[in-house]
């Protein structure tokens, strides 16, 4: 309605038929003059002649009709040319009015705004903002045609004239992004719109446009580009772009029939230099590695930093993955050199796995687990060392592929469980504490071995979920047995992974959870295996000092198993030692065994430490356990791994936990 309204108004408004009135202004007024004059004569003749008889007064009155017509038609062409030259006037007005908005639009925005005369081949018209980015006055631009496209970047002239080609032919608006160079020798990024005026026959009258500069805008995409798809420590394409670059190359291999390699580096050594000499010395070797990955690959290769201390390259040209075995070589020699950190020389070592399409893998995804696969191939056979994937060392069989989808659902639908294994006094009387145990219940397979899932959800690193959440379970199981009565000498151990080791949060999850379930200090238990200490020494002794500090105990499971080293016992110092079931075994049979067993329990009484003996499982062995003086036994003899309700109703029987309704538990959330 309100268009209609305004149309209807302006057609009532007579300034706007003036232009068409102004046209044709001259001929109408001669063709009105000359219908009035006819008429003035037939008409006055006529009634002179029938009005007046007498010829005199008939020559007098003639005389007077003259007068009239010149002075009416002299009042009429007055007042019309009046009309006619206010009209001029306003109309004068408006079109000054009107240039003198434009000029102001023009000279306070800051765009740029041109128009191109396609004819003349050069712009008629360019706003002052020109200045701002080419640094030239635009009366320069107006006077040298050439000027404009001299001042485009070499690598973008032939498109951006190409562009305008294309405009010219089509007549349709484009806008299109390219570089000018300012008068001080800047280069400034512009967003130029241009929309064409063409005729009805579809031929081009002038084009107009508006020419933005975006530099600062084209930056910050830039960064935001590189922020997204670039490791910021070292300069390299992150995960994202090399997956990205991946898939395009898997699409044009299978598209043009071509093969192309894959090839993922890990670095050995990395965390140990990392905490031994600090995160900065850490960052300071990844750069150093990354430089040297450069000047090895450059030019044959997609380098990409995938995170940590994992690298890919990415050998997509026939010649180069031909010559993969030589770059390979030349990595690992190059890497294995000296590296200055801290005024000192560390060293490293590199195990690479090669990947071929499309042998090892048809996609990006079955690719990069080949190449996954090989580079831990590699570690196996000794450091420093690579190997190219084979199906035989690969863990990705159907059944493993159907097992790790299926832990991964049983994460997200908690079909995992705790089961509790008691500990209790030597003499077998007295439950001290308990050992949480993960256990999976298949919906169809029913339970699932530990020795199976355990691995895989270290390898899928789902446990560091998963381990956090079985801390949190055994955070409120102490919490909950507190309030009914729990002994304050009660230990509720955890186990403790070498992948969870490895992540960083540990500590302050730990913390957290026993500080939101009010567990009191020394009732947490975390278990370490002896392996996956040795692995980190300056790291474990970190984090020992950190769990000390929030109130939770350290035990050092599955003592005997590879190292038994004393010193690092002596070092690390934790709170309680578990034998390994292998030493308990033979102590009934074997004398030596049995000394052997005796020294160690004395040997950690002198340190300060508990003594856990694990897998007892006749009165024989608990017997000399205890006369060995171990502090505690836990084993089949005593009880086995049961879940919640029955751990529960064996601490009833023996006084451990008054007794309670039952109240249903679920895994955290």
């Amino acid at each position: 309605m309100a268009k209609r309204s305004g149309s209807l108004n302006r057609s009532n408004d007579i300034r706007y038929h003036w232009p068409l009135l102004l046209q044709r202004g001259p001929l109408l007024i001669v063709v009105l003059y000359g219908l009035f004059g006819t008429s003035w004569i037939l008409f006055s003749d006529l009634w002179l002649a029938t009005l007046v008889k007498d010829p005199e007064t008939a020559r007098n009155l003639q005389t007077w009709k003259g007068i009239s017509y010149i002075g009416l038609t002299g009042v009429l062409l007055y007042l019309a040319m009046r009309s006619l030259y206010s009209a001029i006037a306003g109309i004068s007005r408006e079109a000054v009015e009107r240039e003198a908005r434009f000029q102001e639009m023009a000279e306070h925005i800051p765009e740029v705004f041109w128009i191109w005369d396609p004819v003349r081949q050069r712009l008629s018209y360019v706003s002052p903002a020109a200045e701002s980015i080419w640094g030239l006055p635009a009366q320069r631009l107006l006077e040298d045609r050439h000027l404009w496209l001299r001042t485009v970047h070499p690598q973008d002239s032939e498109r951006v004239t190409s562009t305008l080609e294309h405009i010219i032919r089509s007549c349709q608006s484009i806008t299109q992004q390219y570089r000018v160079q300012h008068a001080d020798g800047t280069w400034l990024w512009l967003e130029d719109r241009a929309y064409p005026i063409c005729d009805e026959q579809g031929e081009l009258v002038r084009m107009v446009g508006v020419a933005e500069n975006i530099t600062e805008q084209h930056h910050q995409q830039e960064a935001l580009y590189e922020a997204a798809y670039y490791d910021r420590l070292t300069g390299l394409p992150n995960r994202y772009l090399f997956h990205e670059r991946l898939e395009q190359q898997c699409q044009d291999a299978t598209r043009n029939d071509l093969a192309f390699s894959l090839l993922f580096l890990d670095l050995d050594r990395f965390k140990y230099i990392n905490d031994s000499l600090g995160h900065s010395a850490g960052d300071e070797l990844l750069r150093q590695v990354a430089r040297r990955l450069q000047s090895v690959v450059e030019g044959r290769g997609f380098l990409a930093r995938l995170g940590g201390d994992e690298f890919a390259v990415l050998l997509s040209r026939r010649q180069d993955t031909e010559q993969r075995e030589t770059i390979v070589r030349g990595i690992i020699n190059d890497l294995s050199r000296p590296y200055r950190l801290q005024e000192e020389d560390s060293f490293l070592t590199l195990s690479v796995g090669v990947a071929l399409f499309p042998r090892d893998g048809g996609d990006a995804e079955s690719l990069t687990r080949s190449a996954d696969v090989a580079m831990y191939s590699a570690k196996r056979q000794g450091r420093n060392n690579w190997s190219y994937f084979d199906e035989s060392d690969n863990p990705a069989t159907t059944e493993r592929l159907r097992l790790e989808a299926d832990i991964h659902r049983a994460v997200e639908n908690q079909e995992f469980e705790l089961h509790y294994q008691p500990q209790f006094n030597a003499q077998g009387t007295r439950m001290d504490g308990a050992e949480c145990l993960l256990r999976w219940q298949h919906p169809e397979h029913g339970m699932i071995s530990p020795g199976e899932f355990i691995p895989l959800l270290e390898e899928t690193g789902l446990i560091v979920d998963v381990g956090v959440r079985v801390i949190e379970q055994a955070c409120r199981c102490i919490r909950d047995w507190h309030g009914r009565g729990l002994p304050d000498h009660f230990v509720l151990a955890v186990n403790v992974s070498a992948r969870q080791l490895q992540d960083e949060h540990l500590l302050t999850e730990t913390r957290r959870l026993m500080e939101a379930w009010n567990v009191p200090e020394g009732m947490l238990e975390l278990e370490l295996t002896e392996s996956s200490l040795m692995e980190e020494p300056a790291y474990s002794r970190r984090l020992f000092a950190g769990l000390r500090s929030i109130g939770a105990k350290i035990a050092i499971d599955d003592f005997g198993v590879r190292y038994s080293s004393l010193n690092y016992l002596r070092e690390f110092a934790p709170d309680i030692l578990k034998i390994d079931k292998s030493f308990v075994d033979p102590v009934a049979e074997n004398e030596r065994d049995r000394h052997l067993l005796e020294g160690i329990i004395q040997l950690s009484h002198i340190l300060g430490i508990g003594v856990i003996a694990e897998g007892v499982e006749t009165e024989a062995q608990r017997a000399i356990l205890e006369n060995a003086g171990c502090d505690w036994i836990q084993g089949f003899l005593l009880a086995r791994p049961m879940a919640l309700s029955g751990v529960e109703d064996l601490m009833e029987r023996l006084g451990t936990l008054r007794a309670e309704a039952d109240t249903a538990r679920t895994w955290p959330q």
